[in-house]
C-alpha cells in the first residue's frame, strides 16, 4: 500500500513515526512536494507545462525578494525531476494495481493536489484519510482543528489511519 501525503512537513511526520529509511520510502510513502494551489497547473502532466510552472514560480518568488530554492541547485531541473518522481511512482503504482492512500486536509494545496491525484491515478482501491473537521480539542484549552497533515503530532497518524474510508469517485 502507498501512501500519498502533500507536503514536506507531512512527509517528514510520516518517516518520523513509521521510522521509515531512505530505501523503504519509495514503496511505502510519495511526497508531492508541489503547492499545487499557487501558480498555474495547465498541462502538468508534460514536460513543458512543468517548465512553464517552474517559471511561474522561480519568477514569482523573485518578485517578491524571496528564493525558496539553493543558489546552486538548477530551480527547474530540481522540480522537473519532482515531477517526474511522482509520474514515476504512480506508474508503477498503476502498473501493479496496488491499494493507495491519499492523506488530506480541507487546506487549497491538499485539496488541489488530491484533485490532480485522483485525476491520474487508475487504480481501482483508493483510499483517504481526510483531516476536515478532525477535532483536537480534546489536546487543547480552545477548539482546534488541523488544516494539514504536517500540523499533527507523530501518534495521531494511527488514529486517523483507523478512519480511512474508500474515495467515492463520479464521473
Amino acid at each position: 500500500m502507498l501512501n500519498i501525503v502533500i507536503g514536506d512537513s507531512a512527509g517528514g511526520l510520516f518517516r518520523y513515526k513509521y521510522k521509515l529509511k531512505e530505501e523503504e520510502l519509495s514503496d511505502k510513502l510519495l511526497v508531492v512536494r508541489d503547492d499545487l494551489s499557487l501558480g498555474p497547473i495547465k498541462e502538468i502532466d508534460g514536460p513543458s507545462g512543468i517548465r512553464k510552472r517552474a517559471k511561474w514560480l522561480k519568477d514569482f518568488y523573485n518578485g517578491l525578494g524571496q528564493t525558496h530554492y539553493d543558489e546552486n541547485l538548477d530551480f527547474d531541473e530540481a522540480f522537473i525531476r519532482t515531477h517526474k518522481t511522482i509520474h514515476k511512482r504512480l506508474d508503477r503504482l498503476n502498473a501493479k494495481g496496488e491499494d493507495v492512500v491519499l492523506w488530506h486536509g480541507p487546506n487549497a494545496s491538499d485539496q488541489v493536489a488530491l484533485r490532480y491525484l485522483v485525476s491520474i491515478i487508475e487504480v481501482d482501491h483508493i483510499y483517504e484519510v481526510n483531516l476536515d473537521g478532525v477535532d483536537f480539542s480534546q489536546c487543547s484549552e480552545k477548539p482546534y482543528y488541523v488544516r494539514s497533515l504536517g500540523e499533527c503530532a507523530p501518534d495521531f497518524l494511527i488514529i486517523f489511519q483507523l478512519g480511512k474510508k474508500r474515495c467515492q469517485l463520479t464521473g
